[in-house]
């Protein structure tokens, strides 16, 4: 009798894992014996339900336990990064410890009693208690469900991952205490079962603030790129047009132009001759912009980029020929070279101005786009899945430049590799495949 209510709350919970991480399923090409295997490594957190723990060190040993094993099930049975399997695993782990600290601030205030007052037998009762357990874990995995969007969930951050670690121990703190309340037979004041209702809540709150401000940033990043990808897109067509008007006039007036240069040659006044020949030189001279790489997106956003770079001390040799590829969409585009190029001018400013270059050079062979952009940089680089770590303070919203420029090369079929040399100069090398 004593392990019905575990075993039923066992299989009744199970699902509702399956469930959350079934969402998260991007990829199809993870064959289903692999499937399999991970949903059954889930059975490893069956001893949890049947093995009881000694309060209060017991929970702080079950938890770690099992965000091990979703881990490890989900290494198995996802194709995805490990950044994403260790969010995916804080979450359904910090979903788990958030629904049993209310069911166990629900058993301080007597809900065993009030289900063995409604049901006949035992079993009823322990069978109704695990269903509202589960239902307490299915509510809180909709809510947190409903505010995180399944389609954009990405890796994590080193702000999210001590968010949930706080939360989750906390949680634990909180349900030990309550059924060590329990188990004791101490029933606390109903201050202190509203004191441990409002910080369950808050602590809900505080991870799901946390997402949401992770993806409203990312949202805004995106955003800032696709306006400076219009910017620059607009630009170069007031430059098209501007010179267009300029073709427009000078061949409304060529006749005439003819028939004065034809009058000056006629009477041989050479000299006069040449001066309006130099005077109509000038006018035909075309507005080009400072950078031409043979996309036009691109020489605005190089010509922005050496304004910055020439404020800083900073001399910037471009030698970039990017006309086989105007199939890469504009935003990609601001993408790929804003981010590289805003990391390489900010590098560079730090270190001393002898020192201090940035170069670019990119042209296509053998049916590729190779790119190189090169900078000296001052600070030590440290490397977390071959990317360079970011030194700012907010690790939130920054420390993603790389990781965009991978996620745009990835669209492309591309790569991307990072460098560092002697003399501390850093290196971004970018390629992709170039569509006939």
């Amino acid at each position: 009798m004593e392990l019905l209510k575990p075993c039923i709350s066992f299989v009744l919970e199970m699902p509702i894992t399956l469930w959350f991480f079934h969402r998260f399923s991007f990829s199809g090409q993870v064959s289903l014996f692999r499937r399999f295997l991970g949903c059954s490594l889930l059975l490893c957190l069956l001893p949890l339900y049947l093995i009881r723990a000694e309060i209060p060190f017991g929970f702080f040993l079950r938890f770690p336990y099992r965000g091990l094993v979703y881990f490890l099930a989900l290494s198995i049975a996802q194709d995805m990064k490990w950044d994403m399997r260790l969010h995916l695993s804080l979450c359904e782990l910090f979903l788990m410890v958030n629904a049993q600290m209310f069911f166990g601030i629900a058993r301080v205030m007597g809900i065993e009693s009030l289900f063995a007052s409604f049901f006949p037998s035992a079993e009823a009762s322990a069978l109704a208690l695990a269903s509202a357990e589960t239902l307490f874990m299915l509510i809180i995995h909709v809510l947190f469900l409903s505010i995180v969007p399944v389609e954009r969930f990405r890796g994590i951050s080193q702000m999210q991952f001590t968010a949930y670690m706080m939360c989750i121990l906390s949680g634990i703190f909180i349900r030990t205490s309550m059924v060590d309340f329990y188990e004791s037979g101490n029933h606390p004041e109903s201050e202190l079962e509203l004191f441990g209702a409002l910080l369950t809540v808050s602590l809900f709150a505080c991870i799901a603030i946390i997402e949401c401000y992770y993806y409203l940033g990312m949202d805004a990043m995106q955003l800032r790129q696709t306006i400076k990808a219009s910017e620059y897109e607009v630009a170069a067509l007031r430059l098209k047009e501007q010179n267009e008007k300029n073709v427009r006039k000078i061949y409304h007036d060529m006749k005439n132009h003819f028939i004065a240069l034809d009058g000056m040659l006629r009477e041989n006044r050479m000299e006069e001759m040449h001066t309006y020949l130099s005077t109509l030189q000038e006018q035909l001279q075309w507005e080009r912009p400072i950078i031409e790489t043979g996309n036009p997106i691109l020489n605005q956003l190089l010509s922005e980029k050496m304004g910055q770079a020439a404020a800083k001390q900073i001399p910037l040799t471009v030698e970039l020929d990017y006309s086989s590829c105007a199939f890469v969409k504009s935003v990609d585009t601001v993408v790929l070279f804003g981010n590289a190029l805003d990391n390489a001018i900010e590098a560079a400013s730090q270190v001393e101005p002898a020192r201090r270059f940035l170069r670019i050079k990119g042209s296509s062979s053998a049916g590729r786009f190779f790119c190189v952009i090169s900078n000296p940089y001052q600070s030590p680089l440290h490397f977390i899945n071959g990317l360079p770590v970011t030194s700012k303070e907010d690790v939130l919203l920054h420390g993603y430049g790389l990781s965009n420029i991978r996620r745009v090369l990835n669209q492309y079929s591309g790569e991307m590799r990072v460098s560092e040399t002697e003399g501390n100069v850093f290196s971004l090398y970018m390629s992709f495949p170039i569509n006939d």
